[in-house]
């Protein structure tokens, strides 16, 4: 997988953030960082993660949709503070604990420029949240790549600790009802939102997806 320093200033906090599959850091660019470094993994046609020393006071792992999965698959072991997930889960092509495998197929057939532009429109749950959408700077074919290697990975599943799950009401993409399903068989305080798979548009800061709770 790749990663990218979001901001890498010396702070004594971290965020480290799996993105979303086909994504970049382009939709997360309105999001300051103030005192927190933040490092994002994106990309996973390829698992495997680069060789990094992190040395930090707390260490925070925010996780979004693919990302979720990519995140428990990678392995990656670092003493976090706060693990919160956001409209995804440990099995995302699960009928009964996230995307229907019917539908991830039918995203993999249709997937060009023109199919794109409909999933953004999806993710963002309309097109009042399309206009405010930056949307990534990924090439279709990359993208679809990048699904393909999901798609064969990602059936059995993964299994990692998360403190917290965040649920969008408006998500047509994971299923409600799979992802309350999901993480109620785990034990994870779950908080349901009036959002759509894309759920951080109402954020400013990368500090408010942490939900200071200690």
């Amino acid at each position: 997988m790749k990663h990218l320093w979001i901001n890498r200033r010396g702070n004594n906090e971290l965020v480290v953030f799996f993105n979303g599959w086909g994504m970049d850091e382009k939709p997360f660019s309105h999001l300051k960082t103030d005192d927190l470094d933040v490092l994002m993994f994106y990309d996973y046609r390829d698992l495997k993660l680069p060789e990094l020393k992190l040395e930090y006071t707390r260490i925070n792992l925010v996780a979004w949709s693919f990302g979720v999965w990519a995140y428990a698959a990678s392995g990656l072991e670092l003493p976090f503070s706060r693990i919160i997930a956001f409209g995804g889960t440990l099995r995302p092509i699960c009928a009964e604990e996230g995307i229907d495998p019917a539908v991830f197929m039918s995203t993999v057939e249709n997937w060009n420029e023109g199919g794109r532009s409909k999933f953004y429109r999806r993710i963002c749950g309309g097109t009042a949240g399309f206009e405010q959408f930056s949307q990534p700077e990924r090439a279709v074919e990359e993208q679809l790549e990048e699904l393909k290697t999901i798609g064969l990975a990602a059936m059995t599943g993964a299994e990692a600790r998360f403190t917290r799950a965040m649920v969008g009401e408006n998500d047509r993409i994971f299923a409600v009802n799979a992802q309350l399903n999901s993480w109620s068989k785990r034990g994870v305080k779950t908080v349901l939102v009036p959002e759509a798979h894309y759920m951080f548009g109402k954020y400013h800061y990368w500090k408010e997806l942490l939900f200071n709770e200690d």
